[in-house]
Formats: structure tokens, sequence, C-alpha cells
């Protein structure tokens, strides 16, 4: 797993959570679903950053 994937969801998260919040303000309907969706992609993202940083060897000496 390439940590680009990682930080392409991180970035897609923030950007629908952004969207989300815009459409909330507007009142508009389903904005609810839209942040729940960036916030479960920021979450995917972080979680793979951590798995990333756990997985990687240990830096030699």
């Amino acid at each position: 797993m390439k940590i680009t994937y990682a930080v392409a969801c991180f970035v897609l998260g923030f950007a629908a959570i952004f969207v989300g919040a815009l459409i909330k303000i507007l009142h508009w309907f389903r904005a609810d679903l839209l942040l729940l969706a960036g916030m479960a992609l920021v979450l995917i993202g972080a979680l793979l950053l951590v798995l990333r940083l756990f997985r990687s060897p240990a830096p030699r000496q």
C-alpha cells in the first residue's frame, strides 16, 4: 500500500466535509450524509496512515 492512497483518502474526506458544511449552512437536503461520508473518509485515511507508520521497517543504524 502506498502512502498516496491514504493522503488521497484524507484530502477527499476533507473536501467532502467542506462541501457538506457549506450545504448544511444553506439548509439543503441530505447535507448530513455528506458530512458523515467525509468524516468516514478522514477516519479511513488516518487509519491507513497509522497502519503504514507501524508497518514500515525500523530504520537501520
